[in-house]
């Protein structure tokens, strides 16, 4: 059986890390990034954009992999396959991974394949959120902020 383990790193209101920890068998497909409940998140928007700045992993297994995908109402769409162990960084700022789901709610999801029961991964996702869907700290102090 599979043992995962999700937990904030990180959650401010312009940024998030999350760090995704597992052993054994296959991950069922599963919510790892709930958008709408993060800092910030503003409440009356159906969708939290968060953008992917960096993902530092390491899978242990000769032919497993681990899945992050966007979760969309219609469909989910793929981001990334990883294996091994590394670091996909998208920086400078202007380099991101963009949700591309079809009515996205802006929540990430999980799976692994090929894993069997001596697997083991560490995936942190650093995250830049979308300051139209997030707010900045401007709600709770106005003053702060000019207003």
């Amino acid at each position: 059986m599979p043992i995962s383990n999700t937990q904030i790193l990180l959650d401010t209101q312009k940024r998030t890390v999350i760090k995704i920890t597992g052993s054994g068998a296959d991950q069922a497909t599963t919510t790892v990034v709930n958008a709408n409940t993060l800092n910030g998140a503003i409440a009356s928007l159906g969708f939290h954009e968060l953008l992917v700045r960096k993902i530092i992993y390491n899978v242990t297994d000769g032919g497993g992999y681990v899945k992050l995908y966007w979760q969309g109402a219609a469909a989910n769409v793929d981001m990334v396959n990883i294996t091994g162990q590394g670091t996909i960084d998208f920086q400078p700022e202007a380099m991101v991974l963009i949700n591309n789901a079809t009515n996205p709610s802006g929540n990430i999801g999980f799976s692994t394949t090929g894993m069997t029961a001596n697997s083991a991964y560490t995936v942190i996702l650093d995250l830049r959120k979308n300051v139209a869907h997030f707010d900045p700290g401007s709600a709770a102090d106005p003053n702060a902020f000019g207003r």
